[in-house]
């Protein structure tokens, strides 16, 4: 039903993007990351969704199921959010900076 959200990896020279080097084989970029991370959590939410609609049309009768599926998909969010206004502020402190 509801799937798992996949860590991020550890952050070392290789995947840490760079300045017009070419990225090592196997390494990730904090796009992809990125990406697959919304990915995951917008499936979450589509999961949860659909939980809670068979839940309102009788499917299903387990509000624990709908309930765990719904949280889990309010903290990915949540999660999601934190992340993002991170780099927001990452990218403002940057903005600030003298040359």
């Amino acid at each position: 039903m509801a799937q798992m959200i996949n860590p991020i990896g550890p952050i070392g020279p290789g995947n840490m993007g760079g300045s017009g080097q070419a990225q090592k084989a196997g390494s990730t970029s904090f796009k992809n990351v990125l990406a697959r991370q919304l990915s995951d959590v917008n499936n979450l939410q589509l999961d949860a969704e659909k939980a809670v609609q068979q839940l309102a049309t009788g499917e299903t009768r387990n509000i624990t199921e709908v309930m765990a599926a719904v949280e889990k998909a309010d903290l990915a969010f949540r999660n999601l959010m934190a992340v993002r206004n991170k780099i927001i502020d990452a990218y403002k402190e940057v903005q600030q900076m003298r040359i």
